[in-house]
């Protein structure tokens, strides 16, 4: 996938894919499509037939075709409230994880049931003593918390022990950490957005985000996921390792990491010591390195962190600006955030920056910068005029970020 382009959500219940096709391969794939659905319609008889072996093949079947084209997802409830029946069979751990697997794909009246009538069963699964149906689990109720951020306060209350033990049980098997790593970013949205968690829940959150932040050091697969979860949450739970590993993932390679790690260091440094600590450990450097990164949205998670900094710290601290690094890094930016969302951030007032203004201009020592001209009241040597500028006065669109 090209990071160009606008990262896709997360799979919701029913989705699926419809490009522009020919006639011909339009016409092909309708015929395709209704032959899944005759063939669906031999499985979901096979689901509801009194014999235990023939129940367990059409629900393996079902569950690969449903994988296969999310379009024929559109099971009926009866049909459903079958495959959830299936989830309350412990003797059958086979038949609870392939009907599992069907649910996961069904279409979005599916997922409202599922929601009304299976979470209770789900919850018991998290503790299921076998790993394929515990990880398939954690796909599901991501599934569904995705779709119904409003079940977050049930998911935290009910499933976060559970998470919690599977991680430190699991915690050398990459594959299902990666399952708890996403079901977690998910809920943390829904924290961000939904619910308060009680002081024990988030205890239990931050301790898992700790942890798989620090394995995900080792393995970057699960650092995306792991970092969408810190910048949701409240920087209070996070401490100086947790500001040090991120320092050291701004140099990765992968530019969905590098964005990831730059929005969960926004939201950690809301403190002067948190800041401290990244300055110690090279933040402006860091930053510094990616003043000419290709992708924008990378460059205005930079200029947020500086604004975030400017905030903070204010003008009586203007030395950390050493030199003139601090600038260039706003300029290489070129991004209007730097002028209209930040200081906007800071100062929560308009600044006209249609004509050059005096009290924007000066020195610092003769060396130093501070780098927003209204509430930092400083420019750097490097800049002898406030028309060099001048480009922050155009058009500049939200839309111009992304």
């Amino acid at each position: 996938m090209s990071f160009d382009k606008t990262p896709q959500a997360p799979i919701r219940f029913g989705s699926g894919l419809k490009p522009v096709l020919s006639p011909y391969v339009a016409g092909l794939l309708t015929l395709s499509l209704h032959m899944k659905r005759r063939r669906r319609d031999i499985y979901v008889t096979n689901i509801n037939s009194n014999e235990s072996t023939v129940r367990l093949e059409g629900t393996k079947k079902l569950a690969r075709l449903l994988e296969a084209d999310p379009r024929i997802g559109d099971l009926r409830p009866e049909d459903i409230r079958v495959l959830i029946g299936f989830l309350q069979h412990r003797d059958n751990p086979e038949l609870q994880f392939y009907a599992l697997y069907a649910l996961t794909n069904v279409d979005a009246n599916g997922g409202e049931l599922i929601k009304t009538e299976a979470l209770p069963f789900l919850m018991q699964l998290m503790k299921s003593t076998h790993r394929h149906t515990k990880m398939q689990v954690l796909i599901t109720l991501g599934r569904i918390a995705n779709d119904f951020p409003e079940l977050t306060k049930y998911l935290c209350e009910n499933g976060l022990t559970a998470l919690q033990n599977i991680v430190m049980e699991y915690k050398y098997n990459d594959v299902m950490l990666l399952n708890c790593s996403n079901f977690l970013a998910i809920v943390c949205r829904g924290i961000c957005s939904h619910y308060q968690p009680q002081p024990s829940e988030m205890a239990k959150v931050y301790h898992i985000v700790n942890f798989l932040l620090k394995r995900g050091s080792w393995y970057e697969i699960l650092l995306s996921d792991v970092l969408v979860a810190v910048s949701h949450l409240s920087p209070s739970g996070f401490g100086r390792k947790t500001c040090t590993v991120c320092l050291g993932l701004i140099s990765d390679a992968d530019p969905f990491i590098v964005v990831s790690v730059l929005q969960a260091i926004a939201n950690i440094i809301t403190t002067r010591k948190r800041i401290q600590w990244m300055m110690e450990g090279g933040l402006l450097q860091r930053l510094y390195s990616l003043s000419y990164y290709k992708y924008k949205i990378g460059r205005f998670q930079v200029c947020w962190i500086l604004g975030q900094i400017v905030r903070l710290f204010g003008k009586w601290q203007a030395q950390i600006w050493t030199d003139n690094g601090a600038l260039e890094i706003v300029e290489n930016a070129n991004l209007p955030m730097v002028f209209s969302g930040i200081k906007n951030l800071v100062t929560g007032q308009q600044i006209d920056f249609a004509e050059p203004k005096d009290n924007f201009i000066g020195n610092f020592d003769g060396k130093c910068s501070v780098i927003i001209g209204h509430f930092s009241s400083e420019i750097s040597d490097g800049i002898s005029s406030f028309s060099k500028l001048r480009w922050v006065a155009e058009a500049h669109t939200v839309k111009d970020f992304y």
